[in-house]
């Protein structure tokens, strides 16, 4: 019914596609499970701090005990990135064939702009997200280094200024 729109509609297998046109399965088969399996250690994550939190685990003065819960955490982070660069390969390469609902093939709907368009485009966002990455390792570092003060919090004006 989803697929078709109609109860008795059929649903195309992949043995009904000519083996030349099919999309590479095995790429899409492995991004899936990646996606799936990262977002539900995230969902896990977050299950895992709220109960914390909601125990008085994550207090400032108690969170340092919740060592293996904040590592946890860290080491997570980056697969965040690698769920969604999964989910995108996944997206974008099962579609590949088809363009929307029709059998349009990709070469079919080429687009109108020079392949030098397009890598100046790409390279240009390339630059843009290397540039963000790097700033937000460098904050993240000098911040990290400069560590929680410990007598009085900082005021909002004070965060990342040193002394």
């Amino acid at each position: 019914l989803l697929a078709t729109h109609d109860p008795h509609g059929r649903v195309v297998g992949l043995k009904d596609i000519p083996r030349d046109e099919r999309p590479p399965i095995v790429l899409i088969f492995y991004s899936f499970r990646i996606m799936v399996i990262t977002g539900s250690l995230m969902i896990l994550a977050g299950l895992l701090g709220a109960w914390a939190w909601r125990k008085g685990r994550l207090t400032p003065e108690r969170a340092g005990a919740q060592r293996r819960l904040l590592t946890f955490f860290v080491w997570l982070a980056p697969f965040s990135m690698l769920s969604v660069w999964t989910g995108w390969i996944m997206r974008e390469v099962g579609r590949q064939p088809w363009i929307l609902y029709g059998m349009l093939k990709t070469a079919d709907m080429a687009s109108p702009l020079t392949a030098r368009a397009v890598g100046l485009s790409l390279s240009m966002f390339l630059v843009a997200a290397v540039g963000l990455t790097w700033l937000f390792i460098a904050f993240s570092r000098r911040l990290l280094k400069e560590g929680p003060g410990r007598d009085t919090p900082p005021d909002r004006c004070d965060i990342g200024r040193r002394p």
